[in-house]
């Protein structure tokens, strides 16, 4: 067999998967000239969006979901999501530097969002032919990132502790601390 068993066919076709949305995720970066956040968006738009003829998803979400106790699949997959999210750093860096978004703005942080946003986006986008949902999203994280006024989303160190009696407890953030708190007030 030219590929080996059925695992390694998996892994190869995997990888290849890998290197054509590499190589697409690498033009973002390619224009140093243009602003920065209409990429982005175009760039969310294409990835949800199925070519003519392809299933709706991702594989490497497809990967993750479904072959979670192989540990090949898992760093293949577990590095094109790091990929793509330091692609994204790398472009919300130059968008900060631009005045696209908030000086104070966090490009890691915020790449991470849409890194998470875009992973659940193919997995709706598997369920639901409709795109208006979609693209709702895409509208609303793209307001949320190129927000002028952009909270401070570092992780807060303010923990408290709550004790059973025994000199046991639970550490959890205390209020107000932290964005998850916030964004639910």
């Amino acid at each position: 067999a030219t590929y080996g068993d059925k695992e390694q066919l998996w892994l190869l076709a995997l990888g290849r998967y890998c290197d054509v949305r590499k190589a697409r995720l690498a033009e973002l970066n390619a224009d140093q000239a243009g602003p920065v956040l209409p990429q982005v968006r175009a760039l969310l738009a294409e990835l949800t969006q199925p070519a003519e003829g392809l299933p709706r998803g991702c594989l490497v979400v497809n990967a993750i979901t479904e072959r979670t106790a192989d540990t090949a699949t898992r760093e293949l997959a577990l590095r094109q999501i790091s990929n793509v999210e330091d692609t994204l750093t790398t472009a919300l860096e130059r968008a900060r530097d631009t005045g696209e978004i908030a000086a104070s703005a966090s490009p890691r942080q915020l790449a991470r969002f849409l890194v998470v946003m875009l992973q659940g986006l193919h997995v709706y986008n598997r369920a639901v032919a409709d795109p208006r949902p979609v693209h709702d999203a895409i509208e609303v994280a793209m307001s949320a990132i190129s927000a002028s006024d952009q909270p401070d989303l570092r992780p807060s160190t303010g923990m408290t502790s709550h004790g059973t009696g025994n000199g046991q407890g639970t550490a959890t953030r205390g209020p107000g601390a932290g964005p998850y708190h916030r964004a639910c007030e």
